[in-house]
């Protein structure tokens, strides 16, 4: 094998598949990415079996073939190179890097030990930039622990035209709805599930933002699902990341979603953000409790810690319903807040222990949910 190409355009590649295939499997083998010269390009392919990268990049191809390399030392020898063109020539397993003045020589392993990407029928394929516009509302509510099974995905439904985003850590909870605008087509009039990993469906949306958008307006990625193998690929133009589709029973969010309030306040984003901030300080030495209560035309916020001090905070807002209080942790209030954009925020609830839901003011289509924290006195 031997071709040529652009540093710039490797680095980015072996960067793209270190970051979104993890490689935690116990087979040695997954630690080295696959190098392969072909009449399509230079294909780069990296996987720890769970989920996997490939990338294909445009170069000059003198000689076809293939070779493993072990991912961290190659990532770190293009890492240093010059911004230039770089040669690779493979003999005998190994493989020659060239650029400029520097020249390097790496050990590989057979293209025959590596795991071939999954073939398989494909079950439907549909563009979802939109889908992924939406990650930065919806994933931080997942979970990160590995062990909570479902709990560390995005729960999808698809029905006819229209897709809903789920995600819950079993303590908060995000839903955006999303009307869409492509017609049913066979077999799709039926409501579809599928749970793709949270890390995954973040990732992807974060390389469809940094490549920008297509002339027609929209992300350059489709989403496949592959039906034999319960996997999931989604496609840029040069760019595929595949991933096991999580599989099990999502919970039952539906019950612990409010259909009424007692109390209903409107306020400035900012300045909630600002009196929650302050509020975590002094939350820090009691489990992080940020207690918040409902008056008449405004909210104060409060915390306390015996051996630091405590705080109050008070917040304008635009007040319906009856004066109450509840407590959260400032943590879940403070990712929130983080993560949506709208300049006014609506906050509904029942109780001091029933679930707060947080809106944005004439959007009925996403909703923020977190269970209260119970207090004494």
């Amino acid at each position: 094998m031997k071709f040529t190409c652009l540093q710039e355009n490797l680095e980015k590649a072996l960067s793209l598949i270190n970051r979104t295939a993890i490689f935690k499997s116990q087979l040695p083998i997954t630690t080295n990415v696959f190098l392969k010269a072909t009449k399509e390009g230079i294909e780069i392919v990296g996987t720890d079996l769970e989920n996997t990268t490939r990338v294909v990049l445009l170069g000059k191809i003198e000689k076809e073939g293939g070779i493993l390399l072990p991912i961290r030392t190659f990532i770190e020898t293009v890492n240093a190179l010059p911004k230039e063109n770089v040669t690779i020539e493979v003999a005998e397993l190994a493989a020659t890097i060239t650029s400029g003045r520097y020249k390097v020589k790496i050990n590989g392993i057979s293209e025959a030990e590596f795991p071939q990407l999954p073939k398989a029928p494909d079950k439907k394929k549909m563009e979802v930039g939109e889908l992924l516009s939406y990650s930065k509302i919806i994933t931080f509510a997942a979970s990160s622990d590995e062990s909570r099974g479902t709990l560390t995905g995005i729960l999808v439904i698809s029905s006819g035209k229209d897709t809903m985003l789920v995600a819950t850590d079993g303590y908060r909870l995000s839903l955006k709805k999303i009307k869409g605008e492509r017609d049913k087509g066979e077999g799709e009039s039926e409501e579809e599930k599928i749970i793709i990993p949270s890390r995954v469906f973040a990732e992807v949306a974060k390389i469809a933002g940094e490549r920008g958008k297509s002339e027609e307006g929209k992300e350059e990625v489709s989403l496949v699902i592959k039906e034999t193998n319960n996997q999931v690929v989604f496609a840029f133009k040069d760019v595929e990341i595949h991933s096991r589709l999580i599989e099990g029973e999502f919970p039952a969010y539906g019950k612990i979603i409010p259909q009424s309030f007692e109390t209903r306040a409107v306020f400035d984003r900012e300045e909630f953000t600002k009196a929650v901030k302050l509020s975590s300080i002094f939350a820090r030495d009691s489990a992080n409790i940020v207690k918040v209560k409902i008056g008449k035309e405004s909210m104060i916020l409060s915390a306390n810690a015996t051996q630091v001090g405590e705080n109050t905070c008070e917040v304008e807002a635009a007040i319906e319903g009856d004066e109450n209080e509840i407590a959260f942790n400032s943590r879940f209030l403070l990712e929130f807040l983080a993560a949506i954009d709208s300049k006014e925020i609506a906050f509904e609830m029942t109780g001091p222990l029933n679930p707060g839901v947080f809106k944005i003011p004439g959007d009925d289509s996403y909703f923020h949910i977190i269970m209260p924290v119970r207090v004494q006195g």
